[in-house]
């Protein structure tokens, strides 16, 4: 409870992104999604997904925004990563290309490689 209520301050404080999520390019993006060793896909009023956000390595995580506005998934992130967020990559998936690319139907959804397996 303790933890919605202070995603809650920090939201309605309008903190600076250390993240900058932007919508997702194929073109753009696509060296991301395959140096990525786990995607995982969140919105800021899931609780569960930002815990999984904190659980994550943001070197070795692509975080997926869906279902969101961008302004409020850069803030939840950014909360959830706290002093990790300098090294955490971000895409709004704002048509739903990667959510229906990896078959993220619920959240939170956490995709991981294994090695030498391509992703889909």
């Amino acid at each position: 409870m303790r933890f919605i209520l202070a995603l809650t301050i920090s939201l309605i404080s309008g903190s600076s992104y250390g993240a900058d999520c932007q919508p997702f390019q194929k073109s753009v993006h696509e060296k991301a999604v395959a140096g990525a060793k786990s995607i995982v896909f969140f919105a800021s009023w899931c609780s569960s997904c930002l815990e999984s956000i904190r659980k994550s390595d943001p070197k070795k995580s692509l975080y997926v925004a869906i279902y969101d506005e961008k302004s409020s998934a850069q803030e939840a992130l950014d909360f959830a990563l706290g002093d990790k967020i300098s090294s955490a990559s971000c895409v709004w998936d704002v048509e739903q290309v990667l959510g229906k690319r990896f078959g993220a139907k619920s959240l939170p959804f956490v995709f991981k490689k294994s090695p030498g397996v391509n992703t889909p």
